[in-house]
């Protein structure tokens, strides 16, 4: 079953104005080479457009190329099986309330505006206990937390709408909080609880 991991803020054009997720493509391609060495199905998607210009994640980006080519690979992999989308971010060390953990998970669960009584849940409460189990085992509980969404990153809530599973990963872009080594371990532990399930 695929595994489809997405960077939609990967372009930075400044060096001093945090101008996108500076963390979030080396630490997508960190995870997608472990899943690839596990024999997994899984499809990097990387978004070339500048966040200022076109935020990729946003409603307005639908007609975007890169938006309708990944809403073409979710429908194509959907027949393979059950499709599992991450969307990888990453966030500054002096963000409040959040830049001392080491990475967070950013779940939605909202109503349907056109059917009442439905909702849209990103992943299963049996994804999100693997996914802490894998939390506890690596980087620690205290070290990370799940929040809820506002609904805003569309390609969490239009992969919700097709029947795959997503949820938003954020990394601390700090080396000093979270290092390349632990960052994998980390990657290492989400794989073999939660995305193992998916291969």
């Amino acid at each position: 079953m695929p595994i489809i991991i997405t960077v939609t803020h990967a372009v930075c054009f400044s060096r001093t104005e945090r101008d996108c997720d500076r963390r979030a493509a080396v630490a997508a391609r960190m995870l997608h080479d472990i899943l690839k060495a596990k024999k997994c199905d899984v499809v990097l998607e990387i978004s070339s457009s500048y966040r200022e210009e076109v935020d990729s994640n946003r409603k307005d980006a639908r007609d975007t190329l890169w938006r309708k080519q990944l809403n073409r690979t979710i429908r194509e992999q959907q027949k393979l099986g059950k499709v599992f989308v991450l969307d990888i971010h990453s966030f500054p060390p002096d963000m409040p309330a959040m830049g001392h953990l080491k990475a967070y998970f950013v779940e939605l669960d909202m109503p349907s505006s056109l059917s009442p009584g439905k909702r849209y849940q990103g992943w299963s409460d049996a994804d999100k206990a693997w996914a802490w189990l894998a939390v506890k085992e690596s980087i620690g509980e205290t070290n990370s937390r799940v929040v809820l969404g506002d609904g805003h990153n569309d390609i969490m809530l239009t992969s919700s709408m097709t029947g795959a599973s997503t949820v938003i990963l954020e990394v601390n872009e700090s080396l000093d909080i979270l290092g390349e080594p632990e960052l994998g371990n980390f990657f290492i532990h989400l794989t073999d609880e939660l995305f193992m399930k998916y291969c």
